[in-house]
């Protein structure tokens, strides 16, 4: 048997949740907020990043809104998005899209790049120029740090 999870039909119908603008009290974001991060294919650790909460605070969000953990939520919004962008290339395929015809060709029917090319970018040691350069530099590693400390909390 699969491990594969079954989605609802009712969990396809987003309306059937409620009131798209819910807020959970202590939290700055809507519904709507979240499922747009995820219909956009952000990846759990982007999503809390971006809007600027705990894993905690997600799981607390998810309970409250879905009845389900995040991770759980997680996946079955990503699966939803997921399921309407390949309804969304198909019908753009049917219709005649060449890069439709060519991401449908390449990812779904299993054909494979007809020309893709390999691009290589070769980084030597860069040297900020200025102490904004080098701020600049220190956020970037922030983000990654952060980013990598929510995937430690969320164990993925």
């Amino acid at each position: 048997m699969s491990d594969y999870k079954y989605i609802k039909p009712s969990l396809l119908h987003p309306e059937k949740w409620g009131d798209p603008n819910q807020t959970v009290e202590g939290l700055n974001f809507t519904r709507n907020d979240f499922e747009d991060l995820i219909d956009n294919f952000a990846a759990p650790e982007e999503i809390a990043i971006l809007l600027q909460v705990t894993p905690a605070d997600l799981d607390r969000f998810c309970n409250e809104v879905y009845n389900m953990d995040f991770k759980t939520t997680y996946q079955v919004l990503f699966q939803r998005a997921n399921l309407y962008f390949k309804k969304a290339m198909f019908s753009l395929s049917k219709s005649g899209n060449p890069t439709a015809i060519k991401v449908a060709a390449e990812y779904y029917v299993g054909l494979g790049a007809v020309d893709k090319t390999e691009n290589k970018i070769t980084f030597i040691g860069v040297m900020p120029e200025s102490e904004s350069d080098l701020e600049k530099l220190q956020k970037e590693k922030d983000t990654k740090d952060a980013a990598e400390k929510v995937k430690e909390e969320f164990g993925l």
